[in-house]
């Protein structure tokens, strides 16, 4: 990333997907001005996430479930749901198995703090290793269209199996609505009505390249029921634009500790430092440059602070533990080609 000729408003690099700069370094992304029909839009966008909160209250035993990852952003995103929308939440942490201890601390303690019932659901190590190994250095993902420039293949697939769980309890439980924490660039709309039907008709259309790749359990992780009940997923951020520096704030009276030796892009996750690496050697750019630009232009990011998390160095010890958990190696990473 450091060596790479860098936007010099936001953090996208040279190696970005159809980028450019002009003659003061500015790549065409910062230099197109926020347009009359997107302010339009995001106004919209408010106005229909309202509008469903106020449709959907009351209606089933819990409002919402709220997708809890421990890091920063899910946890003032359930503090929102308890305490600014006065929703009845079901929290949901799915434990991928690179969850920090801190992490775990954190949630416990929030969700008490914050008198929500919580569940945590751990998959089988065999599986999400199997599926983060055929994500990295498979073509699992490649039926997934151009997802390279939002995210790393090692997070598309734990989102996966995360929005295909939090879908299946939402049906469970009748919960008409999943909030998740996805910031301005890694998700188009505030409000998508029956996201769950999406993801079911998708895994029908790639179920035999998913079940060849992962076996058969990837039904049981990936797949869900046909059923007319209807869910929105809600993503709060997109119309509550919050700085970190605000989260951090609010969140450090839950009590809510930042755990040690991860990358500066998560704060619950260690398995996110190695997806980093892989995706910086496969396609030459950070997976969280795009995010981060977005948040610098919208204010919400100084692009010191944005830099700071894409170069910060992970304990060499730390890195090799992960390593060793996936059952793959440095040298192995290194040997990826830039497609």
């Amino acid at each position: 990333m450091t060596d790479l000729v860098v936007c010099s408003r936001c953090v996208l690099p040279a190696s970005f997907p159809n980028i450019s700069f002009d003659r003061d370094g500015v790549c065409c992304f910062c230099a197109k001005p926020e347009t009359t029909h997107q302010q339009a839009f995001d106004a919209r966008q408010r106005q229909e996430f309202e509008q469903i909160i106020h449709q959907n209250q009351g209606k089933f035993s819990y409002d919402a479930l709220c997708c809890y990852s421990g890091g920063k952003d899910s946890t003032y995103m359930l503090k929102m749901m308890v305490r600014d929308l006065s929703l009845s939440v079901l929290a949901f942490t799915l434990d991928n198995g690179f969850i920090t201890g801190q992490s775990k601390q954190n949630i416990v303690k929030v969700v008490d703090l914050l008198e929500v019932d919580h569940l945590f659901y751990k998959p089988a190590r065999a599986f999400m290793t199997r599926m983060y190994r055929e994500a990295v250095f498979g073509d699992l993902n490649k039926t997934r269209g151009n997802y390279s420039t939002r995210i790393s293949d090692v997070c598309l697939s734990c989102i996966s199996v995360v929005n295909t769980s939090a879908a299946r309890l939402a049906l469970q439980h009748r919960i008409p609505m999943i909030f998740a924490g996805f910031t301005p660039g890694q998700i188009p709309r505030a409000v998508i009505k029956n996201n769950h039907r999406f993801y079911r008709q998708t895994y029908d259309q790639h179920k035999e390249h998913m079940r060849e790749r992962l076996g058969t359990r990837a039904d049981q992780y990936l797949d869900l029921p046909d059923d007319p009940f209807e869910i929105y997923q809600m993503s709060p951020y997109l119309v509550y634009e919050k700085s970190e520096a605000f989260i951090l704030d609010e969140i450090r009276e839950l009590g809510w500790i930042h755990p040690e030796g991860l990358d500066g892009c998560t704060s619950n996750c260690a398995l996110n430092v190695v997806g980093n690496l892989c995706h910086e050697k496969k396609y030459g750019f950070h997976p969280y440059a795009l995010e981060l630009s977005k948040l610098i232009r919208k204010g919400l990011l100084t692009r010191t602070d944005a830099m700071h998390k894409l170069t910060l160095q992970v304990e060499e010890r730390a890195v090799e533990d992960t390593l060793v958990q996936l059952g793959v190696s440095m040298g192995d990473i290194q040997a990826l080609a830039r497609k």
